[in-house]
């Protein structure tokens, strides 16, 4: 993929609600650049494999004059699809280490936000093979929570446990990459919490007594 065809998608997908509520909250506590390009022409771990990485000075970092960016890895990107998947993702852990001031050098912040990340990027809508697909074919919204808990048979619910699946194995691989042998358990130790941490894509109706998401 070229460099010219990512940054034209990066325009489009921060036109569409969700990402543009991200951006638009990251950006108003600290500014941060998304930027394409190649990647074998990095240094460093992250720039050695990943479609794309977040960099930012760190939190303690206060004096650092460094612009924190979303990194997007041209010569591993190679769909239109996959853009707004991982630039999702990445802005995920902008916001989380620019607004939320996770420190994502440790492992249990740093699964927060992997677990936040995965559940709006890789499973979003097609997770576990085609799961997400057939969930929004019928008509069930895994984000909904409106569905009684108790009735553990219905569709809404078996769509539920393969999302949450989904970002708890995506979430676990990820750390474990930072942090050998260790990624199963700082993500089970706050998955619960971090999964309901819907920041910033929850908004309130007019009442101001129930929410919802932001959707695509």
């Amino acid at each position: 993929m070229s460099i010219h065809t990512c940054e034209e998608q990066v325009e489009k997908i921060l036109k569409l609600p969700l990402q543009l509520r991200l951006y638009n909250a990251i950006q108003e506590k600290r500014p941060f650049a998304i930027r394409c390009c190649d990647c074998s022409k990095e240094e460093g771990l992250a720039g050695s494999f990943a479609r794309a990485y977040f960099t930012a000075p760190h939190l303690e970092d206060v004096e650092s004059e460094e612009q924190p960016q979303v990194v997007l890895c041209v010569n591993r990107l190679h769909a239109v699809e996959e853009i707004e998947e991982v630039m999702t993702h990445e802005m995920v852990h902008a916001f989380d280490h620019c607004v939320a001031q996770k420190d994502l050098t440790e492992c249990e912040p740093l699964a927060c936000s992997e677990i936040r990340a995965a559940r709006e990027a890789e499973c979003r809508d097609n997770f576990h093979g085609g799961v997400g697909e057939v969930c929004r074919y019928v008509g069930m919204n895994p984000f909904d929570d409106s569905v009684p808990k108790e009735d553990e048979n219905s569709i809404n619910n078996i769509c539920r446990w393969f999302k949450k699946r989904c970002a708890r194995v995506n979430a676990a691989r990820s750390v474990n990459a930072v942090f050998p042998g260790k990624g199963w358990n700082c993500v089970e130790s706050v998955f619960e919490e971090c999964y309901k941490d819907s920041h910033p894509f929850t908004t309130r109706n007019e009442s101001g007594d129930k929410s919802k998401n932001v959707s695509k």
